[in-house]
């Protein structure tokens, strides 16, 4: 099968702390406050989406450094 030569993509990125209470999913935004993820997501509805959820765990730079072996 030939792949389209025009393709047209709609993409939602969103950084925060995400909070599920209540059924309801609530992503803090910085500088932003709270946001209401089902709100931000109606222009899909209905259509075939992919979902992907990745967290990000801060190290600080003392805690990488290695122990001197005795």
């Amino acid at each position: 099968m030939a792949k389209s030569k025009i393709v047209e993509k709609h993409n939602l990125s969103v950084e925060g702390v995400l909070n599920i209470k209540d059924d309801k999913i609530v992503i803090e935004v910085e500088d932003l406050g709270s946001r209401n993820l089902a709100a931000m997501l109606e222009s899909f509805d209905g259509q075939l989406v992919k979902i992907a959820v990745a967290k990000t765990t801060g190290i600080l730079a003392e805690d990488a450094l290695e122990e001197d072996e005795e």
